[in-house]
């Protein structure tokens, strides 16, 4: 399989993996990191930013993993039976379900829960921690 390797700058680093189950990696600047898998079961990582994380699964399961900022976690999972999360903020969370019957609810604060039933599934999680 072809490889090939790119060092560009200070601290900038990028590896190509072509071929059967291609893999591709970018350093961009100072502690950002990028990954690419290309191929059956595709993933793809993105690391923008002091401790910011962003990860890509493409293809049957899509996943996808956010994180922005500190603390800061969102997750989108993409396909049959979807679900998404999202922390946003310290100790805040969310949660998404998107699929069939749709369901939501929220948690606001100390105790507070909200339950509302759709037509098409979506769960809402809002934990405050």
């Amino acid at each position: 399989g072809t490889r090939c390797h790119y060092a560009l700058g200070y601290g900038t680093r990028c590896h190509y993996a072509l071929g059967y189950g291609t893999r591709c990696h970018y350093a961009l600047g100072y502690g950002t990191r990028c990954h690419y898998a290309l191929g059956y079961g595709t993933r793809c990582h993105y690391t923008l930013g002091y401790g910011t994380r962003c990860h890509y699964a493409l293809g049957y399961g899509t996943r996808c993993l956010y994180t922005l900022g500190y603390g800061t976690r969102c997750h989108y999972a993409l396909g049959y039976g979807t679900s998404c999360l999202y922390a946003l903020g310290y100790g805040t969370r969310c949660l998404y379900a998107l699929g069939y019957g749709t369901r939501c609810n929220y948690t606001l604060g100390s105790g507070s829960v909200i339950t509302c039933h759709e037509s098409l599934m979506t769960i809402l999680v809002w934990a405050k921690v």
